[in-house]
Order: structure tokens, then sequence, then C-alpha cells
């Protein structure tokens, strides 16, 4: 009987849902098709949940289903939304994204433990290089496709360094630098769960963010009316990591009803406090070694020239380490609470990823002869560290800016 009622209501809730989403919709003409991401935290614990179905840049469903979900250690695991709606000429693009995540896991497994932010952070400038690849490759080879098209959302959810667990979401979009399309940060963020219920969605978010905005809807579903009462009584701190479950399952399943490209197995991670990792999805089968290579290193001490050497093209991730004495590219590679004492930074005018987090101390930045002086990035590096001096680097002639 609740099926059938389901069935008879069910399209006029998908038409009050997208109606009141429509001011939204129009206002930003980005969605990433073909997946729906669901973070739900409250004191009791976190569940992440994506749907499988992978689609191509058209919205057609693919035959074989995609991981969306990982574990990057036994305190958090990620989801991911986007890449894969990519269409020709770049082949596999799934498998090389998984690449990336389970290569990242592997690196980061014998070294400290990284925060949330910290890994965010880093994914997001492996995810950067790797979006920039496909947009410049597709521009390139003449397949006309929007620019608002081109993006990656990331969430990384678990318990933090400090054990408080957090839910962290971050998303690249891609601009126009003159003749390159340029991946960048929209924004980012990270959240500490505490008592009541926070969400965070990617992917299509439109029907499940109405569902948790306002619950009470015509149609009958005991897991939204107990979430409803939950929210009333609570703000949903009462609500067990097996309701947020059924919750998240549902969010998914009414999004898949009115976006056919969102659907397959649900994938599913479930952390509690004191409690291992629980994680529901079907077996994949372990990746390739990711076309974008890396070296991450945190918390690593290098003093002296002749301390640490890596290939000028592979990049490298520098959390929370400290250089002294030596001589360093900052270009295209990221750098994250990392300290440069008596050092020279040279910057070839690449991509920075050199936050306010870094600190420099009695160091020199020096600069490529081409890098011209009006580029945002020279702008901020300058003004950014308290530089003994800013030189270009000019044969015989360091001239200072």
């Amino acid at each position: 009987m609740q099926q059938r009622l389901i069935a008879g209501i069910f399209p006029l809730f998908i038409v009050w849902v997208l109606s009141s989403c429509t001011a939204r919709a129009q206002s930003d003409d980005f969605l990433v098709h073909g997946t729906i991401n669901v973070a739900l935290g409250n004191k009791n614990g976190i569940v992440l949940l994506t749907d499988s179905m992978l689609t191509d840049g058209n919205g057609h469903q693919l035959d074989k289903p995609g991981q969306k979900l990982f574990k990057l250690d036994d305190h958090t695991v990620c989801s991911i939304a986007g890449f894969a709606s990519a269409t020709a000429p770049i082949p596999d693009l799934n498998v090389s994204t998984s690449a990336i995540v389970h290569e990242y896991a592997r690196e980061s497994a014998p070294l400290p433990r990284q925060s949330i932010a910290e890994r965010l952070r880093a994914l997001a400038f492996l995810f950067d290089m790797q979006l920039a690849a496909i947009a410049n490759e597709r521009d390139a080879g003449g397949y006309a496709t929007p620019i608002t098209a081109y993006a990656f959302q990331l969430i990384i959810a678990g318990y933090d360094i400090d054990d408080k667990p957090k839910i962290g979401r971050i998303i690249l979009r891609m601009t126009k630098d003159r003749e390159s399309l340029i991946p960048n940060i929209e924004n980012g963020e990270v959240v500490e769960i505490k008592e009541k219920l926070i969400w965070r969605l990617n992917g299509i978010p439109e029907i499940a963010a109405r569902i948790l905005q306002h619950p009470d809807t015509s149609i009958k579903d005991e897991v939204l009316d107990q979430y409803a009462a939950d929210l009333r009584a609570n703000d949903g701190s009462s609500l067990s990591v097996d309701q947020m479950v059924q919750l998240a399952k549902r969010l998914a399943f009414y999004t898949g009803k009115a976006y056919p490209e969102v659907g397959g197995p649900n994938q599913f991670a479930v952390l509690q406090p004191s409690h291992p990792m629980r994680i529901e999805q079907q077996v994949f089968p372990e990746p390739p070694k990711p076309v974008i290579r890396f070296s991450l290193l945190v918390n690593s001490t290098f003093v002296g020239r002749n301390s640490f050497s890596m290939p000028s093209d592979v990049p490298g991730i520098f959390v929370r380490c400290s250089f002294t004495g030596m001589q360093w590219k900052l270009d295209d590679s990221f750098f994250i609470g990392t300290t440069f004492t008596n050092s020279v930074l040279m910057y070839g005018g690449g991509k920075v990823n050199f936050a306010e987090t870094n600190k420099v101390i009695n160091s020199v930045l020096l600069v490529g002869a081409l890098v011209r002086p009006d580029t945002e990035n020279l702008k901020r590096l300058s003004k950014a560290f308290p530089w003994v001096r800013v030189v270009r680097d000019l044969p015989g002639y360091p001239n200072e800016f």
C-alpha cells in the first residue's frame, strides 16, 4: 500500500522540490551531473554515502559502476563528484581519478597523520592538475565545452588529528587565463560536528537539500517522518548512525528518481567514536598507478643544499615540513604549514600553491626573468611574506623589485 501511495504522490513531490530550487539553479549554471554525495554527522557519528553510477558528458549511463567513496586512513574517508562526466578524448577517466586517491592514501599510510584541512588542500592540488590537463587537452582538440562544465567536488569526513569529528568540502572550477584554462579553488571549508546534525552535499544536491531543509512533505516516508520529528525535537542530534544511513539512502533514492543519471548500488561509510570504520561498497579492482606522479612529505626536515632532491618533473606535496639553508622552486608544488629559513625560494611564473600557513624567515624570493611584474601570483607572494628582498633572476644583474 505504501509503495502505491509513493508511486502516486511522487511526481507531485518532485515537481514541488524542483520548483522550490529553480531560483538557485538559475543563479548557478554549473551542475556536476551523474552523482550524489551525502555527508551527515552529529554527536553519534558520521555517515558518508554516494551512488555508483557513471555517466558520460551527455548524461548517458555507462556500463560499469565507479568507485566514488574511498578510505584515506582508519579515521577519514572521502567522496568525489565530477570528472567522470567528461567525454572523449579522455579515456578511462574514472580509473585515473581513482588512481590518484589510491596513490595518495598509499603514500600517506607510513607518514604522520594529516589534518582534514591538509588532506583537502593536498588532494585539491592533485585534482587541480588533472582538471587542467583534461580541460586544456579538450580545448586543444577542438571539443567545445563550456568553461562552467569543468569542476570537481570533494568531501572528506572523519575524526581529525585533534580527535574531533569534522566534515570538509572543497570545490574546483575552471577560469580562462589568456590562452590556457586554469582551475581554481572556489571555496573550501571544514566544519566541526558537535551535537546537532550537520550535512553537506555534492554532485546534484537540489533534491536532497530541499528534503533536508523541509522534510515535512506530502509523501509518506517513515524515514523522512522520523528525521522530521528529530529535527523538530533536537535539531537531529538524536539520530543514530543507522538512522543517518537510512536517511542518506532515501536522499539518494529521491535524487535518482528525479535524475536518472544518479543510481546504482550505494557506497557508504560509517564512523563512530571508539568503533572501527565500517564501509559498504562493491569490490572495485585496484587502479593502475596514476599518470600524475607526485611525492608526499609530512613533518620532514631538510638542512643544507644537498640534503634533499627530487626529479624536476615530479610535483611535491610538503605538509608541515622545514627547509633551512636551501634553494627551492615554488612552481607547480604544494606547500602547507611549511617553514623556510635562510633560504632562496624561486618563482618562475608557474602555478603557485603557497598559502599563508607557510612561514618565511630571513629568506629571499628569486623571480624568473620572464615573469611579468603585474602577475597576481607574484604580487601576492611579494606582499604576503616578510622577504629579506625580492630580486629578479638576471645573469650578473639581480634587480631588486
